[in-house]
């Protein structure tokens, strides 16, 4: 699959990755997704442990009601089995251009 093609599975939530990826076994070692826009109230903010607490702290002085996360691509490193990595993903030219692109799930 192309790019193209791998990103309208991602919109339908599935997971995307690249046979590049795969690890010397073939197993999968880094899948994409798309994070869904969300919607924080300021309340659960303080509770939050993605963001570090001059956010919280900025989020409470100036009486933010909402912390709005837009859609943004993440990537998830699969390959210590009992803790996953989750980072942002802006792929480069290279995986932009790749073909070898694959659904999952």
């Amino acid at each position: 699959m192309n790019f193209s093609e791998v990103l309208r599975h991602l919109q339908n939530g599935s997971l995307g990755s690249r046979k590049a990826w795969d690890d010397n076994k073939n197993h999968v070692a880094r899948v994409v997704f798309l994070q869904i826009d969300a919607h924080i109230p300021g309340e659960a903010v303080p509770k939050m442990q993605s963001v570090p607490n001059s956010v919280k702290n900025m989020v409470a002085d100036k009486g933010a009601h909402l912390l709005h996360y837009t859609n943004q691509m993440a990537i998830i490193d699969i390959t210590n089995k009992t803790c996953f990595t989750i980072e942002g993903y802006s792929p480069s030219v290279q995986d932009t251009l790749a073909g070898d692109r694959y659904s999952i799930y």
